[in-house]
This record gives C-alpha cells, sequence and structure tokens, in this order.
C-alpha cells in the first residue's frame, strides 16, 4: 500500500467545502490509520472524503478530523476502505498560460530559473514550450508555478515525460488535489468556449 509523504498537502471534502490539510507525519494508506495534520479547521470534529493520488490515480477514503489537545488529527472512519476514481484528466485541450520553473537538481548549462508557456493542459500534466532550450531528458525533475487567467498561481513538481531542447511534456508528481480540479475545470471550460465558437 502507498505512503503518503510528510508535509504533502491534500484535500478533504464535506458537503459544506474543501478542507486543505499537511501531514505532520508520513501516512500509510492501509488499517486503521491516523495521522497528526496542520489545518486551519476551528470546530471539534467534522467527516469528510480525503481524495489523495496513489500509484498514479486518483483515490479517495471517508476520514475524520478530530483534536486531541492542541493537535488535529485525521484518521479514517471504521470499516471506510480507499476507493480508486474515475477523473477525467486524459482530456487535453491548447491552453497558453504563463510558467516559471527551475530544476530540482542542478543541471550544467541550466539557469536557476527560467520560464515558458504551456501548450496544452490536461488533468495529469502539461506541454510546455520554454523561451530558452533546455538540456534534460526524460526523469528530470523540475519545480513549476502556473498561472491561470484569474492570475492565480498552481505550484507543483512534475517529471519529464518526453521531449527535447525547447519543447517538453510533463507530468504532474506533487500537486495539490484542489488545484487538479481547478485545471481540470479549465480544461473543460476552454473545451465548451471552443465548441460555443464552432457553431457560430
Amino acid at each position: 500500500m502507498a505512503t503518503v509523504e510528510l508535509g504533502t498537502r491534500l484535500v478533504v471534502r464535506t458537503a459544506q467545502r474543501s478542507l486543505p490539510v499537511r501531514l505532520l507525519a508520513p501516512l500509510r494508506l492501509d488499517g486503521a490509520w491516523s495521522v497528526p495534520v496542520m489545518t486551519d479547521v476551528t470546530v471539534g470534529a467534522l467527516r469528510g472524503i480525503l481524495q489523495v493520488e496513489t500509484m498514479g490515480s486518483p483515490a479517495e477514503i471517508q476520514v475524520e478530523l478530530v483534536r486531541e489537545g492542541p493537535t488535529m488529527i485525521m484518521r479514517v472512519v471504521d470499516g471506510a476502505e480507499l476507493e480508486r476514481v474515475q477523473r477525467r484528466s486524459h482530456v487535453r485541450v491548447k491552453v497558453e498560460l504563463p510558467v516559471r520553473a527551475a530544476l530540482l537538481e542542478p543541471t550544467p548549462g541550466v539557469p536557476e530559473e527560467f520560464s515558458g508557456h504551456t501548450m496544452s493542459i490536461g488533468g495529469g500534466g502539461v506541454a510546455l514550450a520554454w523561451d530558452i532550450s533546455l538540456p534534460v531528458g526524460e526523469g528530470t525533475r523540475m519545480f513549476l508555478e502556473l498561472q491561470l487567467p484569474d492570475d492565480l498561481l498552481i505550484p507543483a513538481v512534475v517529471t519529464v515525460v518526453t521531449g527535447q531542447g525547447r519543447c517538453h511534456r510533463v507530468r504532474f508528481l506533487d500537486i495539490a488535489p484542489i488545484d487538479v480540479e481547478r485545471l481540470i475545470a479549465l480544461v473543460f471550460r476552454t473545451q465548451r468556449q471552443l465548441l460555443a465558437q464552432r457553431r457560430r
């Protein structure tokens, strides 16, 4: 069973809101687990659905947040099981968004920070065009900051899947689930706009 690393940002969805949480200890998603978390919840306890990526695919499990002294604990609800969910992240559309990036491992010939723009976007990754040629290949990890049309910034850690020089396709390794949902919403909003234009 997969382990989610210390410090990972996750989202618990309740009927009223989406609640960001940050793990204060590694989380192993099996058995009757519990883990301390950081969150802005102030009530004594609540239940919701935890969204998490496991083995590259989305999954959900019912959890509860309870306060134990000064610490907020997230734990699995008795009898709840991790369920894989189908998400339409394979859909990809052409969208240009400004991007700033930096390699996680310093590489000769690559500046500390560089920029470019997206060529296409999906829920699982993006295709990128850089302002400079980058001597990086498959498996290279980098930190990205994508700027949405409303100026909201989406941070993510990605790995290069394919490409060379000024163009690369990357897959998300670490991105907040709520930011994935924002990208998917942008994808389908763009699709609707394109369909509307074709009908005119």
